[in-house]
């Protein structure tokens, strides 16, 4: 298939190649079309083109980069209250590093079955959780990489990774 964002000769005379019934042309019509120079056709196809065909193919561009820079993450763990107090002083106990955080946090990432629940309960997307007021660390462990959010006045850990089909 040709690729769809080309304008001109090339696209049309592709098109008149993969899809000819879908614009009721007659034999005689596509072959003279597809014998007109590669300037006349480039001529008619920007006369057909508008402001409306440009702020549409704008805004696929734009959709289409913020589907690339989307970055999906999988919630392992939130805690909050008690459970974040346990958090704390387990943590203080393997020396309190941020890194020592995620090593008690990383205990209930159950890998696939972590991403299966993730496939059901949604995604968090990373720019997301950098446009929180909370700190965001990234700590490698466990041959994987995760963000860690946490905020001490509130109280609240979060531990979240990429899909384990994204990491490999």
């Amino acid at each position: 298939m040709s690729n769809p964002i080309i304008l001109g000769a090339e696209s049309v005379r592709a098109e008149l190649d993969e899809a000819p019934d879908a614009h009721d042309l007659t034999k005689a019509q596509a072959e003279r079309i597809a014998a007109l120079s590669d300037e006349e056709i480039d001529r008619a196809v920007h006369a057909a083109t508008d402001d409306v065909f440009w702020e549409i193919y704008d805004c696929v561009r734009r959709d289409a980069i913020a589907e690339l820079a989307r970055v999906p993450l999988i919630c392992v763990i939130f805690i909050q209250s008690q459970e974040y107090e346990d958090a704390v002083d387990a943590a203080n106990a393997r020396g309190g590093s941020t890194e020592a955080v995620v090593k008690h946090l990383a205990q209930w990432d159950f890998g696939e079955e972590t991403d299966g629940a993730a496939s059901v309960n949604g995604y968090t997307d990373l720019s997301e959780l950098e446009s929180l007021p909370h700190q965001l660390h990234e700590v490698d462990h466990g041959g994987l990489h995760y963000w860690l959010q946490l905020d001490h006045h509130l109280g609240i850990y979060g531990l979240y990774r990429r899909p384990l089909s994204a990491t490999g």
